[in-house]
């Protein structure tokens, strides 16, 4: 217990100069501080789940950035659309043809498969 108790404390020994004054004149005088000592955060702290943490924060920061823009950005596309011009978009002007459905597709079970 007294050990412990002794970690968490500093000392510093600070000189004061020479004595002007009083019965000590012309004798050296320091006083002695004794400071709590700040704990020591790198043994408090795993660094590994630090950095852990950060990698966490950084790649999902960026779904976490784009995704409020899209979302803003598409309401901004269907909210400046009337409930006749929305409908008409969807279906009776979505006519593709076969080789832009299969690229859509290849496209996308490549991009999948790369992701997993």
């Amino acid at each position: 217990m007294a050990r412990k108790e002794q970690d968490l404390l500093s000392t510093e020994i600070v000189n004061r100069g020479i004595e002007s004054s009083g019965p000590n004149v012309g004798s050296l005088t320091f006083s002695v501080k004794v400071r709590r000592r700040l704990p020591d955060f790198l043994q408090s702290v795993n660094l590994k789940y630090v950095k852990l943490g950060y990698h966490y924060l950084i790649n999902h920061g960026v779904y976490l950035a784009t995704i409020p823009v899209l979302v803003l950005v598409f309401s901004a596309e269907v909210g400046s659309l009337s409930r006749e011009e929305l409908w008409k978009k969807l279906w009776e002007e979505a006519r593709y043809d076969l080789a832009t459905v299969l690229s859509f597709f290849t496209v996308f079970v490549f991009t999948f498969s790369v992701y997993w």
